[in-house]
């Protein structure tokens, strides 16, 4: 039987996120073509990042996975500690790392070690065959780019962007194909010399539940109920999401603060000793499985500027203010979606209070802003992914798709970015 294999990397929540939205577009891709069976639901092992069974016809792993428990432990739980008490330092290695491994000795043995140390995957596409790669993370990239260039994978290579701009590891010429969120970003790899025919810009793949929600409620300027904030805390340091709940609560205006506080007990404990004004009403939640109902009925999304939070926001029409960025990286997404009207940069102390007490009073551009949202949003991303991938499968190697059969608009104009169809 054919196989997809979808491989992301537990550096960071939001790569697993982008594997699964694929995952599950491919799901009901095959369900709805009569000359496929129904794709039986799959089952990750931890222990060995395949899936256990009977192979199905597309499955999901986590790269690290094939590596050993030092390493696994460096890339998740150092990538995780770096992201939220030392950003400066994920910064700095932003900018070391941001060129093509041709031009960098830096990259390149940093993508040598990163080969070695999941050296286990290269034996699983020996053993087992396997036609078609979709990879949420430049690790594997870089790995099933090398087997390649080496004679030893000859199955296709997708790869999945997951950031709004585009940082030097993620070239690698023996892409067939790669989604990409901007034109912006589509223009980077053109300047690097992957072939524009080889680039999609779809945006970024979401979960089928922001996919379908209702577009938001006009609330114009006579509606004096008390904003609706969702604040996304579950990544800041404690002190800092403390101070932000402060700053909103200290800024005049009338509000309800749903804090999403995710997998971090010690975060709500010490939210918790917080006593608002009697103008706020404050609610405190740990781990949220469904966070589309909580930006559904949300009218303003204060969070750190991640690639798939931004993503499953614009899905929601949800006007975002930024705070706490990583460097670089999660900066960079955060100028793109102001530029483009849905969002803004509250980077500095005092900014988002002054944001929320401005659009408590100024209902109008909140409304402005959630337009600019839904033109950016591309619910149809995953779908897009998934079957672009099922075509691979049925033709391999399959002719690129032309230049013309990609819409292109300019994102900042504060229209949507090319879209794929």
């Amino acid at each position: 039987m054919s196989t997809i294999l979808i491989l992301h990397c537990s550096a960071g929540a939001g790569h697993r996120s982008v594997a699964r939205a694929i995952d599950e577009a491919l799901t009901r891709c095959c369900e709805s073509d009569e000359e496929s069976a129904p794709t039986p639901p799959y089952r990750e092992n931890s222990a060995v990042g395949v899936l256990s069974g009977e192979t199905p016809h597309h499955l999901i792993a986590d790269s690290l996975c094939f590596s050993g428990p030092p390493f696994r432990a460096m890339c998740s739980k150092g990538y995780e500690f770096f992201a939220r008490h030392i950003r400066w330092a994920c910064g700095m290695g932003y900018v070391l790392l941001d060129k093509p491994f041709s031009r960098s000795l830096l990259v390149r043995a940093v993508q040598k070690t990163s080969n070695l140390a999941v050296e286990g995957l290269a034996g699983f596409l020996a053993e087992n065959v396997v036609d078609v790669v979709c990879c949420t993370h430049f690790m594997p990239m870089t790995l099933i780019g090398d087997l390649r260039r080496k004679g030893l994978y000859d199955g296709r290579l997708h790869v999945c962007v997951t950031d709004y701009d585009i940082q030097g590891l993620w070239f690698e010429p023996e892409v067939d194909r790669y989604y990409v969120a901007t034109a912006k970003g589509a223009a980077r790899l053109a300047g690097w010399g992957i072939p524009k025919e080889r680039i999609s810009v779809t945006g970024i793949p979401v979960r089928h539940e922001f996919t379908t929600l209702a577009p938001p409620p006009f609330r114009d300027e006579a509606d004096i109920r008390p904003l609706r904030v969702l604040f996304s805390a579950g990544s800041l340091k404690n002190r800092e999401a403390l101070r932000l709940l402060r700053e909103a609560a200290s800024c005049g205006a009338p509000l309800d603060i749903i804090v999403v506080t995710g997998r971090t007990p010690s975060l709500r404990k010490a939210l918790a000793a917080y006593t608002p004004p009697p103008h706020v009403r404050l609610e405190l939640r740990g781990f949220e499985p469904h966070l589309e109902r909580l930006m559904a009925d949300a009218d303003i999304l204060l969070t750190k500027p991640g690639g798939i939070t931004c993503t499953e926001g614009l899905c929601a029409g949800l006007p975002m203010l930024f705070v706490h960025p990583i460097p670089m990286q999660e900066v960079h997404n955060a100028r793109i979606l102001e530029q483009a009207g849905a969002g803004r940069s509250c980077f500095t102390p005092g900014s988002a209070g002054r944001a929320l007490a401005e659009l408590h009073k100024n209902r109008g551009r909140l409304a402005v802003m959630r337009a600019a949202c839904l033109r950016l949003a591309h619910p149809e991303a995953a779908a897009v992914v998934g079957t672009n991938l099922l075509e691979g499968l049925r033709s391999v190697p399959k002719p690129l798709p032309t230049p013309s059969t990609v819409q292109a608009t300019r994102l900042s104009d504060g229209k949507s970015a090319e879209t794929a169809r």
